[in-house]
């Protein structure tokens, strides 16, 4: 039988539930805080590395994975990496920007010594580039904030997460294979929604650049 804790790292690595309300003017999202039984604990990878809000956007993502081999459940190290790989590349792959330190988070039941670390799942995931055609990523990847390569991609992987370079295609196949099936569905939706085509076509357009520049095999 699996656990609370257990169902509730196995949905760290998807998001949590959403709704659209129906007028479209609300994003319902259940909360991933709270057990069965109590509220968990969490911090964000500002509060992690001991910084004010103000400095959301000055660290990189081989900090954040840093952090998690510090504070991590170690037996969970190797999984959280993967799905922190995952949600990097995925914030590439749909040109989200807002992709800062306190966008990714973990989570715990007590404060204990011996707590059950585990990574919070992806939450906030916007593309920024709809609104600001020339954003960058929130935060530094290799040393800059310009929308990384695959290679680059592939080179965090290796070197921050400690994961095999046939490991890290096969993680970017599940982006473009999600990322593939959202683009089916943003265009089913614009066809029923026609108040939303100048808003859907600017998403699609920039799915379509950050599957090609980031996700795709070159």
């Amino acid at each position: 039988m699996t656990s609370q804790r257990e169902r509730l790292y196995i949905g760290a690595s998807g998001v949590p539930e959403v709704q659209l309300s129906q007028h479209g003017k609300f994003l319902v999202v259940k909360r991933f805080d709270i057990s069965e039984s109590a509220y968990l604990e969490f911090e964000d990878m500002c509060v992690l590395s001991g910084w004010g809000t103000a400095k959301k956007y000055d660290g990189s993502y081989q900090g954040c994975a840093k952090l998690i081999r510090s504070f991590v459940t170690p037996s969970r190290v190797t999984r959280t990496l993967e799905d922190f790989f995952l949600m990097v590349a995925l914030s590439a792959g749909i040109q989200n920007g807002d992709a800062h330190l306190k966008n990714f988070g973990l989570l715990y039941e007590n404060c204990a010594q011996d707590a059950d670390v585990w990574l919070a799942p992806a939450y906030d995931l916007v593309t920024t580039t709809v609104y600001n055609c020339n954003d960058i990523m929130g935060l530094l990847l290799g040393g800059s904030k310009a929308w990384p390569k695959r290679k680059m991609l592939v080179q965090f992987g290796r070197s921050s997460c400690g994961l095999s370079e046939a490991r890290c295609n096969e993680l970017l196949a599940r982006v473009q294979d999600g990322m593939a099936q959202a683009m089916a569905e943003l265009s089913e939706y614009q066809s029923t929604h026609p108040e939303f085509a100048a808003v859907g076509e600017k998403m699609a357009a920039a799915w379509a650049a950050g599957l090609a520049k980031s996700i795709a095999v070159q």
